[in-house]
């Protein structure tokens, strides 16, 4: 975690990661520090959107193959 480290003010330097529902960059925020790793979804409504984009992606996988 970056608890520990010191912090320049430099907020391109902190870490970020893809939300798993919308895909858009996470940064790293001070109150994630413990739970960096655990983090998913950049906010609630992602996170109750989740199983709709799963499906989506499922569909798409479906329909791909059909095309086939």
């Amino acid at each position: 975690t970056l608890r520990g480290a010191s912090f320049s003010g430099n907020k391109a330097a902190l870490p970020s990661k893809p939300c798993l529902t919308c895909g858009l960059a996470m940064s790293w925020r001070r109150r994630w520090a413990n739970k960096w790793a655990e983090v998913k979804y950049c906010s609630d409504a992602c996170r109750r959107n989740k199983l709709r984009v799963a499906e989506l992606r499922a569909l798409v996988i479906v329909l791909g193959d059909q095309l086939d």
